[in-house]
């Protein structure tokens, strides 16, 4: 599971759509995954928002859940918040409840409109979030020459950032709207080698992709397969496709545009809160995957940071000890005495001590170095 530890800051929308790492699912799954990043599974209140779904979605042939359902066929139609639904973008002949199982909404790539389907069928799925919060990383140009992949990479590293990546696909929606991205191509901080795969300039391997399709191609009149294709044996870099909107793998030598990419978070940065009810020990597991830690508090200051990321809602909160020296069997140390791990009541605003096999939310620490 990613772990979005940089959504803290500034910018705000209506709505926003992200896709999150995930595998094929039922639709009860879908949703849960969702509501485990504080947003909800896909709906749409007027024909704008349905519009800005579908430019946010490229699928090719990948159909979609849609956060509508029923509960059965004698019941109306109602959103994933339980209200009363009006907004309908059926395909022709549905919903038609084949087999009399189908209580739930795919967007249908082959009709590119809603199908009815059976809740226990496998799709993929994008998730809504209101007001969505962009991220403390933002995207400048510094130089308007097209340049090879290589000069653009030393380019924003003399600047003190990287070339642009994208955590996630909130971050690559924002650095369409900050960069205006026309027809022109766009050097990517993502690059091949043979022993390790894709990473980006950072050496991340976990990274948000948006490649073309066969499918997209054909739709604007192209030929060619899926990207990545490796074209001839040398594409290892990665540029914006501005033609197609989307990303092709191209050889490094070739001339483009690009961004760079800085980290405005503050020096200690607290992620959102992780729906998720797991043990202190796989909490810490979960944030390790993002060099972070299971979230503490040293002072008065932290603790602000602190609500003000993870917002003033109704939760109990695991956080670490102000002082972590080691573990002995299985608990923390506080100045040599066993305690239990902590965890942060947001009703009475205090730390209290808990057992670290409790089940309960979590977030994240990062420090820069």
């Amino acid at each position: 599971m990613r772990i979005a530890l940089s959504l803290g800051a500034l910018a705000r929308a209506e709505i926003g759509f992200f896709a999150p790492n995930s595998d094929r699912v039922d639709y009860k799954t879908a949703k849960t995954t969702c509501e485990l990043y504080g947003a909800e599974m896909s709906y749409f209140d007027n024909q704008a928002e349905y519009d800005q779904f579908l430019k946010f979605i490229d699928t090719g042939n990948e159909n979609l859940w849609i956060g509508v359902s029923r509960s059965n066929s004698q019941t109306g139609w109602s959103t994933v918040t339980t209200k009363e639904y009006k907004f309908q973008s059926w395909a022709r002949g549905e919903p038609n409840n084949a087999d009399g199982r189908e209580n739930c909404v795919e967007y249908s790539a082959w009709h590119k409109d809603w199908n009815d389907q059976d809740c226990s069928d496998k799709n993929r799925f994008i998730c809504r979030v209101k007001s969505m919060k962009a991220s403390c990383i933002d995207f400048t140009r510094v130089s308007n020459l097209a340049v090879d992949w290589n000069t653009a990479k030393l380019k924003c590293k003399e600047a003190g950032g990287a070339l642009a990546y994208f955590d996630n696909s909130l971050e690559y929606d924002q650095f369409s709207r900050q960069m205006g991205l026309g027809n022109s191509n766009e050097w990517l901080g993502v690059h091949r080698s043979s022993r390790d795969g894709w990473s980006t300039v950072e050496g991340k391997k976990n990274m948000f992709f948006q490649w073309m399709t066969a499918a997209g191609k054909r739709r604007l009149g192209y030929g060619g397969s899926d990207e990545p294709n490796n074209w001839g044996g040398k594409e290892d870099c990665v540029e914006y496709r501005g033609i197609h909107k989307k990303w092709n793998d191209s050889p490094c030598q070739n001339k483009n545009k690009f961004a760079c990419r800085f980290d405005t978070c503050p020096q200690t940065h607290f992620g959102p809160i992780l729906k998720k009810a797991i043990s202190w020990t796989e909490a810490v597991k979960e944030c390790s995957r993002e060099n972070a830690t299971v979230a503490y508090i040293n002072n008065d200051e932290d603790l602000k940071n602190y609500k003000d990321a993870i917002g003033h809602t109704a939760f109990e909160e695991m956080v670490r000890p102000r002082v972590w020296l080691g573990r002995d069997n299985g608990n923390p140390q506080y100045n040599t005495r066993d305690l239990d791990c902590l965890k942060y009541e947001p009703h009475t605003g205090r730390i209290v001590k808990e057992r670290c096999d409790q089940k309960m939310w979590f977030s994240c620490r990062k420090i820069k170095f």
